[in-house]
């Protein structure tokens, strides 16, 4: 077990307190709040170099999903989400090899979306 202190989630105040489980290919955090020591989890799994690699999720304390991001050893690949508390998506964004590329949209708590931004990488 180890300590966080400068992690913050919108849903709640900072995180206290975080335990780590090791697999060959799967590292999971599970992190606690101040009130009610109510657990959220966050699954990460890593290659055989120790880097971030696959899908990586993440909960509210209530249950639903706060964020879902993909990597490829190490970077950030592929579409990104993260909801409101509430479900809804706010925001959906696109990497290549951990540079923002293709489409990100903003959206309302509602779901509505807000603004659409197009990124292009050069090579």
């Amino acid at each position: 077990m180890f300590n966080i202190n400068s992690l913050t989630n919108p849903d709640a105040s900072a995180f206290i307190t975080a335990n780590v489980n090791y697999t060959a290919e799967t590292k999971e955090v599970i992190n606690y709040y101040d009130k009610e020591r109510t657990k959220i989890k966050s699954i990460y799994r890593l290659n055989m170099d120790g880097r971030l690699n696959g899908k990586s999720e993440g909960w509210f304390k209530n249950g639903n999903k706060h964020f879902e991001l993909n990597y490829i050893n190490g970077s950030l690949h592929g579409t990104q989400t993260i909801y409101w508390v509430n479900r809804n998506p706010f925001l959906e964004f696109n990497f290549r090899e951990g540079k923002l590329f293709g489409s990100q949209t903003e959206y309302f708590i509602n779901g509505t979306a807000q603004f659409v931004t197009v990124y292009t990488c050069e090579k």
